[in-house]
């Protein structure tokens, strides 16, 4: 399905093509999963909206 939504958000931007979800709820989802994945790395429970600097730096930690 991820491939043909971003098709989907490609041809919204070059012609205009209705977007079959709204970005503002993808954006939602994604603060979701950033917090998820941040209470999963800090093992407790974290606020809604996430803390973009702290999820930045365990994200960093993550990768490396």
């Amino acid at each position: 399905m991820h491939k043909e939504i971003i098709e989907n958000f490609v041809d919204s931007i070059l012609t205009g093509t209705p977007l079959f979800t709204p970005v503002a709820e993808g954006l939602k989802a994604l603060e979701l999963e950033n917090a998820m994945l941040l209470s999963h790395l800090k093992n407790s429970t974290v606020p809604l909206p996430v803390n973009a600097q702290e999820f930045d730096v365990a994200f960093e930690q993550l990768i490396q």
